[in-house]
């Protein structure tokens, strides 16, 4: 039987696309990919809580991960301040990941480790409230993007 007669047989099945076309198949495939990242900017959301002031940027395309970050000590009689930076490089990075990052001013300022743990927790419970469940929540100490602070 010849490969004209054989009605399983086609042309198309006797040899694989040319090598162009399956470069453009990888091109686009990775376009697509590359694409997935938004050029939005974030969204900033800002609000109270127990007295503890917040923001958060959430990104056009939300992982459904959060980085809390806690700023350091502030003296008892300095304002209470939430100030995000969200275009710092490694915010901006994780922004561009899909992360909500988030701060909050804690309700009040001093030496408050255990007022400070709970108005993280109380922001986490905020946002999941808001956007629904996080897969992941982080908290972050000032170290780790560190950008200046006003109020101190």
């Amino acid at each position: 039987m010849d490969m004209d007669s054989n009605p399983f047989h086609s042309a198309s099945m006797s040899c694989p696309p040319p090598r162009s076309v399956r470069a453009w198949t990888i091109l686009l495939a990775l376009a697509l990919v590359a694409t997935r990242r938004s050029t939005t900017p974030p969204t900033i959301e800002t609000g109270e809580i127990g007295g503890a002031k917040f923001p958060f940027a959430r990104p056009a395309l939300w992982n459904r991960n959060i980085l809390l970050l806690a700023h350091g000590h502030r003296a008892e009689d300095r304002p209470l301040v939430a100030d995000l930076f969200p275009e710092q490089l490694s915010r901006k990075a994780l922004l561009d990941e899909g992360w909500i990052i988030a701060k909050t001013s804690f309700r009040r300022n001093g030496i408050i480790i255990v007022d400070a743990i709970a108005d993280l927790d109380a922001l986490r419970a905020n946002i999941a409230e808001r956007l629904g469940p996080p897969n992941r929540a982080r908290r972050s100490s000032p170290r780790f993007c560190h950008a200046p602070d006003a109020s101190t």
